[in-house]
């Protein structure tokens, strides 16, 4: 896949931008699971900021069961799938309605989120506006949370 690819011309391997019922989410064949994961990979590795176009605890719901932030082989990704499953059986579902809205996100290239609810901070200076919105990170940046410690200490001793 190449950087110049778009969400546009990556198809997540379920029917998923069509209307209906949220809950009609279909069941990912262990090849539809292996698909959605190269792509939502892709994505953060190269546009994670997209991800933080949904909720948080979708966010969520689709790290865990995907693991996108991992390098994984087939065979663990298919482990993995088989082992969260199991630990907790209603993940697959909520992951696919994650996914779902992630693919309808990506499709209408960042829809007006109100409509589904994410709250979003907007901070207006002048001029300016500023939106803040929530993107998690499984795994602790620790180069980049110390350097949020380092600068934070910085400013309290100049106050």
């Amino acid at each position: 896949m190449s950087p110049q690819q778009t969400w546009t011309s990556i198809k997540i391997p379920l029917a998923l931008s069509g209307g209906g019922n949220l809950s009609d989410v279909p069941r990912l064949s262990p090849n539809d699971y292996l698909k959605a994961y190269k792509h939502l990979r892709y994505l953060w590795l190269n546009q994670s900021n997209v991800y933080s176009y949904l909720r948080p605890t979708e966010q969520w719901q689709l790290h865990k069961f995907f693991r996108p932030s991992e390098e994984l082989s087939k065979e663990e990704l298919l482990q993995h799938r088989k082992d969260i499953t199991i630990k907790n059986p209603s993940l697959p579902h909520q992951a696919g309605k994650a996914l779902k809205e992630f693919d309808q996100v990506m499709h209408s290239k960042v829809k007006a989120r109100g409509v589904t609810g994410l709250k979003t901070q907007a901070i207006v200076r002048g001029n300016r506006s500023v939106q803040v919105r929530s993107l998690v990170r499984p795994q602790i940046d620790i180069p980049r949370l110390a350097r949020a410690l380092i600068e934070l200490g910085e400013r309290k001793t100049l106050n």
